[in-house]
């Protein structure tokens, strides 16, 4: 197992800068220079592809902090209505996704009305393949801090509760999920470990998703044909994960990232079946 510790944090007067910001941070860094590059692989304008990478992001950080309030802490907002408002307070990866194609759509609506879609598609999908290598450094982020525990396990690949200071941070998860008399004996817990989703979040996208987008990235593919890769490959994943959540709210027995999966699926189905067939067709003919 995999020794617990707390999350790295340099101390500069009265500033706390934390591992989990700079890992976020890295990320967005890094997206944003291989969706450029990839762009310039396959002969489109890079300036635009910067332009759509900053929609996706300042709208999908806004709309995921929305819907990680209104969604994982409804009431933590009943208590501090300003928490609306502290968009750095709390965010949903799944709200975001959601915000980034969002920012997206409304990018090519407001910036370039005329773009034909099929050229849209392309730039969409520079975007889709530079995500993976982009949600590495925002798993690790999530890893570092634990922010995604899940129930308590023998798995090899979990977070080891030997220490106090693990046994104090799953007691606190499980007593805010109102499970404690699940907790197995503390001499039984103590050989235990616990699920970090973010952890095997992170390994998935390691040695799966960036190798796949690797081997498939190495010549031209169809407009589109990233972002249907990723949502086919990493959403189904995901789903099954989050059975293993502990603290998160659920409803109807799915947690608000179940939900949002729903969504995704049903948008990358319509793109699939009626979007694409079309644009490729127009491409084809213009």
């Amino acid at each position: 197992m995999i020794p617990y510790f707390t999350q790295p944090a340099l101390h500069l007067g009265s500033i706390t800068i934390h591992a989990f910001g700079v890992l976020v941070a890295l990320a967005v860094i890094s997206g944003e220079w291989l969706a450029s590059r990839r762009a310039k692989q396959e002969g489109l304008d890079p300036r635009v592809t910067d332009g759509v990478v900053w929609w996706a992001i300042i709208i999908g950080f806004i709309i995921s902090h929305l819907y990680s309030v209104f969604f994982y802490f409804p009431d933590r907002l009943m208590r501090e209505p300003l928490y609306l408002i502290k968009v750095w307070d709390g965010i949903s990866s799944f709200g975001g996704m959601l915000g980034g194609l969002i920012g997206i759509a409304l990018y090519f609506r407001i910036k370039q009305p005329n773009m034909p879609s099929v050229t849209r598609w392309r730039y969409i999908d520079s975007l889709a393949f530079a995500f993976p290598f982009a949600w590495v450094f925002g798993r690790m982020g999530c890893s570092t801090a634990h922010d995604h525990p899940g129930i308590v396990t023998d798995f090899p690949i979990s977070i080891s509760l030997q220490t106090e200071a693990a046994q104090d941070f799953i007691y606190g998860v499980y007593a805010s999920a109102g499970m404690l008399e699940k907790l197995p004996p503390m001499d039984r817990l103590s050989t235990m470990g616990f699920f970090d989703l973010g952890l095997l979040e992170l390994l998935y996208t390691l040695f799966v998703l960036v190798p796949l987008f690797l081997f498939m990235g190495r010549k031209s593919r169809p407009a589109g044909f990233f972002l249907l890769l990723f949502l086919t490959t990493y959403t189904p994943v995901r789903f099954g994960l989050d059975f293993l959540r502990l603290a998160d709210v659920k409803y109807a027995g799915l947690t608000p990232g179940q939900w949002a999966i729903i969504p995704l699926f049903a948008i990358s189905t319509y793109i699939l079946v009626r979007v694409l067939p079309k644009t490729q067709a127009a491409g084809a003919t213009s």
